[in-house]
């Protein structure tokens, strides 16, 4: 049976689902169609009424090409600009012309009546400051224009874009490199694959290049919501050569470890495909799969449009699970509030709320790691580890590390300090086989200067069939870092996830020791059928002091 479409409510404005209630039951956990597209000066109403049905990407591009024929030539903010500056004042102008193209022009105000009066049937002159693209806010957030300069763009990765449905046809700013199945496109997979891979066909929207716009994307849109549907998907991008998977869908369970939940593990501990999921958008318990051990469940935050992270808030509206309950989620966040993405239609942009657009953000960093190492592909908790020995800096807060919070997890992932710790080679992976359990291994040397933070993380992951079995977690991992006389300088030692990270600063010049204490590893179920690995990932990050 199925549940008409309904609206779950955030703090700041609605955010539409779908909701099946047949076994494995899938919810999208973000972005439904907005009720406007803003097209220059212009917002297109696109369909205030979702519960009816969802605008066809027909529908937007004819809406979009008759607000675009109606439109003035000379844009009003240019007008306003005219009409206000000052003798001699300068500005670059977007001249838009059907059949020449796209050309910046920087122009007087006395020349902008020539310019308009020399334009065409169909030009447009926009004045190129109009836009207000929030997305450039998420990258200073996480830090991503100093990490392309380290690991490039994602040349060469293959990016499973997990979806209900496919990435909107009619778009030429997200490229997909191969396409899974015939099924309908939606605004959803389209936002989404646009935080991911957005690339700019034009002058006026390279504000909004997606994190990894050189990655080769894997549109893996299901024809439907169901888990069988979802998990072919899942399967066709693993086929393709897929590293790295975003589901940004996902259901209520209550904490409940599902069907879902076991895919992943099982992907995760079988083949180390990284796995980043949107963690839900109704502030209680994290959706399932995000709720895996083995995934990467991202929250929400609000940077209200600034770059500064003083005075972002985690969004009301995302989930998290309480750490007492045996699991810790979300692991990371990144901005999920009115996040300019792609769109359906030519060159359309929309603005898109949920922690389905923070989800792909965390995506596009793991792209850029694979991209400077490929040889972590297939070393899932390496990748894990990396992104949170990078995190640390919490929404609110003024230093580089506030420590964890029950809600936001390790916080941001700082994509330039990933960057550098996978450039470095500050990381590595193993196995955790039968008979570990209480023993001590050093992972890694550091040789630290007095003062000089490091911040450290570990993390693991497990078949989804041990959890499946009503068994839990597989295995509890320690993590410390010891000064060059032996001592603990700082330890983690949480009991739930499968994660640790410690964030430290070296008391004296001299050599450290990364050590993990391996405090329990079940290796087998109830019948003696599980093999006995674990597969272990670590890295570290040294921070700067002006970070």
């Amino acid at each position: 049976m199925t549940v008409p479409l309904r609206a779950r409510l955030s703090n700041r404005r609605a955010l539409v689902a779908l909701a099946w209630v047949a076994c494995g039951s899938i919810l999208l956990a973000g972005a439904a169609p907005p009720e406007s597209v803003v097209v220059g000066d212009r917002t297109v109403i696109v369909d205030k009424d979702i519960s009816s049905a969802a605008a066809s990407a027909l529908t937007v591009n004819d809406a979009l090409r008759e607000a675009s024929r109606l439109r003035p030539r000379v844009a009003p903010r240019l007008a306003d600009w005219i009409e206000r500056a000052a003798p001699g004042e300068r500005a670059v102008v977007l001249r838009v012309d059907p059949e020449a193209g796209l050309e910046l022009v920087e122009i007087e105000r006395t020349e902008a009546a020539e310019l308009a009066r020399a334009a065409g049937p169909g030009t447009r002159l926009e004045l190129l400051a109009e836009r207000e693209p929030a997305l450039r806010w998420v990258r200073p957030t996480l830090g991503i224009a100093r990490a392309w300069k380290i690991a490039g763009h994602g040349e060469g990765v293959r990016v499973g874009l997990v979806e209900i449905g496919g990435l909107g046809r009619t778009t030429d700013t997200v490229i997909p490199f191969l396409r899974y199945g015939g099924c309908a496109d939606t605004w959803h997979a389209t936002m989404v694959g646009g935080v991911i891979a957005l690339r700019p066909a034009a002058t006026w929207n390279r504000s909004y290049e997606g994190i990894a716009s050189s990655v080769r994307l894997l549109d893996a849109g299901a024809c439907s919501a169901r888990d069988r549907d979802l998990f072919a998907a899942i399967d066709w991008a693993l086929a393709q050569g897929a590293t790295v998977l975003n589901l940004s869908w996902g259901a209520p369970t209550g904490g409940a470890y599902d069907a879902a939940a076991a895919l992943v593990d099982e992907i995760a501990w079988s083949r180390g495909t990284l796995i980043v999921a949107a963690a839900g958008n109704d502030g209680a318990s994290v959706w399932s799969p995000a709720l895996a051990h083995s995934a990467l469940a991202v929250g929400a935050t609000d940077d209200r449009d600034t770059e500064s992270v003083r005075d972002d808030a985690l969004a009301g509206f995302s989930s998290w699970i309480d750490p007492r309950s045996g699991s810790a989620k979300p692991e990371l966040l990144a901005p999920g509030a009115d996040v300019v993405t792609a769109a359906p239609g030519f060159q359309a942009m929309a603005r898109a709320t949920g922690t389905s657009v923070a989800a792909p953000a965390v995506t596009g960093i793991a792209a850029l790691l694979l991209g400077e190492r490929p040889e972590l592909a297939g070393h899932g908790p390496a990748v894990r580890a990396l992104l949170l020995a990078s995190a640390g800096l919490q929404p609110g807060a003024g230093d580089a590390d506030r420590g964890p919070g029950d809600r936001e997890g390790e916080g941001y992932p700082r994509a330039e300090l990933a960057a550098e710790s996978a450039a470095a080679g500050r990381f590595g992976w193993q196995d955790l086989r039968s008979g570990d359990a209480g023993t001590r291994r050093t992972l890694a040397t550091l040789r630290l200067r007095r003062g000089q933070q490091v911040r450290a993380a570990i993390a693991w992951d497990q078949p989804g069939r041990y959890h499946a079995a009503g068994l839990g977690a597989m295995a509890d991992v320690d993590l410390a870092l010891l000064a060059p006389n032996g001592g603990v300088v700082a330890e983690s030692r949480a009991a739930a996830g499968a994660y640790e990270a410690l964030t430290a600063r070296a008391p004296v010049n001299g050599d450290y020791r990364l050590v993990a204490t391996v405090f329990r590893h079940d290796t087998l179920d109830r019948e003696g059928k599980l093999p006995g690995r674990t597969p272990l990932g670590w890295a570290w990050a040294v921070i700067p002091s002006d970070r």
